[in-house]
This record gives structure tokens, C-alpha cells and sequence, in this order.
């Protein structure tokens, strides 16, 4: 895939194609594909904001798989984490905080700052937590 096609895909679709990649065997990974993605969606992101909680979940899961650190890229969905967590259902808010914990120690140090100085991303952690513990209680009761 060239520069020039990369830099027409949608950030929502670099973020699959990240996620396709991981499935693939690593001598069929394209390094420089890899670099283009990425820095096709950090522009995207600096000037529009596209992403739903299921892409950012894929985005954080396939920079996990493929060994990436990013803190523009961290930072900047960072920033965007209270509505995002407003706006998935509770296993995007799952995937979503799994893959933050398998985010390097000063990335999570970033994590730890956003949610403790940021009241709205603490009121969306409580709200998902309350709506998973109504979950497990609509379930016992069944």
C-alpha cells in the first residue's frame, strides 16, 4: 500500500487495518505500513475527532499486539476519554480499560493523572461501573 492510499483511508479504517495486522504473521508485517497508519491517524485525530470507543479499544489493542508506544497518540485519546467512556457499552469500557493497562508504566502514569484531575472521566468510570454491577444483578436474579 503506498503513502498516497494510506493518506485517503479514514482513521477509523487505519485503525482496522492496525488491527488486521496483528493477526498476520510477523514476516508479513510491513514496518513502514505500520508507520504510514499511524501517522495518518495521529493527523486525523489532531484536527477531527472520529473515533467511537470500539475503535479506540482496536487502536490500544493493536498497538499492544505490535509492540508500539505513542504518547502523542496516547495523550490525545487521553483527552477524549470521558465521552468515550460515556458513549460505549460496558464491554467497550472493558476493552477500553484492559488495554490501558497494558499501556508502558509512564503512559499509565498519564492514565492515572487524566482520570484523578478530570472529574467528568471519573463520573463515566462510575457511571460504566454502576451499569456493569446492575448487570451482575440482573443476572443473579434471573
Amino acid at each position: 500500500m503506498t503513502s498516497k492510499k494510506v493518506q485517503s483511508i479514514f482513521a477509523e479504517d487505519c485503525v482496522q487495518i492496525l488491527h488486521v495486522l496483528t493477526k498476520c504473521p510477523n514476516n508479513l508485517r510491513s514496518p513502514t505500513l505500520i508507520d504510514q497508519l499511524l501517522t495518518a491517524i495521529r493527523q486525523r485525530i489532531r484536527t477531527w475527532w472520529c473515533f467511537t470507543a470500539a475503535n479506540v479499544a482496536d487502536l490500544f489493542e493493536a498497538m499492544h499486539e505490535l509492540n508500539i508506544t505513542d504518547d502523542q497518540l496516547t495523550n490525545v485519546i487521553l483527552r477524549q476519554l470521558a465521552p468515550l467512556l460515556r458513549s460505549g457499552d460496558p464491554e467497550d469500557f472493558l476493552r477500553i480499560v484492559g488495554s490501558l493497562s497494558y499501556l508502558p508504566a509512564d503512559d499509565r502514569l498519564l492514565v492515572r493523572t487524566h482520570i484523578h484531575r478530570r472529574p467528568r472521566v471519573q463520573k463515566a468510570i462510575s457511571d460504566n461501573l454502576a451499569q456493569l454491577a446492575r448487570l451482575d444483578s440482573d443476572l443473579q436474579s434471573m
